[in-house]
């Protein structure tokens, strides 16, 4: 059976317009979140978020108020990331021999005055 290019185009312009609607849809619920956090006075929301005791997860405190720009600190001069990954294969439980194979590998990077890699398996 082919491809009917005919039920293709009307379902991908069905879909267009489908995610069309929910763009402006969310366009418009950012909107009213927006326009509902300018209207907390920074002293309610600082008070609201205070007590974290109280809440079973962490929540984040507001101190200043909903809304702002703040400028970003400035980079560190040095500065180091690490990453790891793994992998493995099951035991085959029909092999004549018990084995597994497990495969980890991982990387330093080190950026800023003295650069460098580091790269392991």
């Amino acid at each position: 059976m082919g491809l009917d290019m005919g039920k293709t185009v009307l379902q991908l312009d069905q879909l267009t317009q489908s995610m069309r609607g929910a763009s402006e849809a969310r366009e418009e619920r950012l909107t009213a979140l927006l326009n509902a956090a300018a209207g907390v006075d920074p002293d309610t929301a600082a008070s609201k978020t205070a007590d974290a005791k109280q809440r079973p997860y962490l929540a984040a405190e507001v101190e200043e108020s909903l809304l702002g720009a703040y400028p970003p600190p400035d980079p560190p001069a040095d500065w180091v990331v690490a990453a790891v990954d793994g992998s493995h294969i099951d035991v085959d439980r029909h092999l004549p021999v018990a084995c597994y194979l497990l495969n980890l590998g991982g990387c330093v990077l080190t950026y800023g005055s003295q650069p460098g890699a580091t790269l392991f398996s």
